[in-house]
């Protein structure tokens, strides 16, 4: 178990040999770990592809250098939470995070309220949108923008949400969804409204008489 390192001597923790292998079995070992070894980028990294979060851990210097916190990423998105605030609002940094990432996610904690965040991962994913934050769940742009990369993300749009009553919206969401927006449990006003009274245009919201 790499947390023995916590009962290490203060020699060992120093020792490269000793900290990497037990990184390698607990990223958070890192903890215990001497400081120049926080400061070293293998250990950093082994630590690191093992538990993303032990990027806490990690010196200040490691945390501001953009190109050793690409490399953590590119291990765990998680990284990303834990570098300096300077990189958080890095365009290529959060992007390389978000391609990193798995489906139906954002980037770890505060990020999944971040709005250049969520949009950048829905628009490179759609179902991202399921991992965002309640207010951006229901945001005009962002659902638009998650509809755009694949229809069937107006499905992960909270049907309570208030876009769904504004017609302009609804009205550009049939247009992406090219036939797959079920719209009838979202808004009353369709079925009385002249402009939806079509049938191509029924058949493509769904509508029922």
């Amino acid at each position: 178990d790499g947390t023995v390192l916590r009962a290490a001597n203060n020699e060992l923790k120093k020792d490269k040999e000793v900290v990497l292998a037990a990184v390698t079995q607990n990223g958070s070992a890192l903890e215990y770990a001497a400081d120049n070894m926080k400061a070293d980028r293998e250990v950093v990294l082994a630590a690191v592809a093992k538990d993303g979060a032990s990027m806490k851990f990690a010196t200040e210097d490691l945390k501001s250098d953009k190109n050793f916190v690409l490399t953590a990423i590119s291990k765990s998105c998680m990284a990303l939470e834990y570098a300096a605030a300077s990189l958080k609002a890095d365009e290529v940094v959060v992007a390389a995070a978000t391609k990193n990432n798995t489906a139906l996610h954002v980037p770890a904690g505060p990020l999944k309220a971040d709005k250049e965040v969520v949009l950048t991962a829905v628009t490179q994913e759609a179902e991202s949108l399921h991992g965002a934050t309640g207010p951006l769940k229901v945001d005009k742009e962002v659902g638009s923008a998650a509809v755009t990369q694949n229809g069937h993300a107006a499905n992960c749009i909270d049907e309570t949400a208030p876009m769904w009553a504004d017609e302009e919206f609804v009205l550009s969401m049939a247009k992406l969804t090219g036939g797959v927006l079920e719209i009838d449990q979202y808004a009353d006003w369709c079925k009385a409204d002249a402009q939806w009274n079509t049938p191509s245009t029924k058949n493509a919201l769904a509508l029922n008489s």
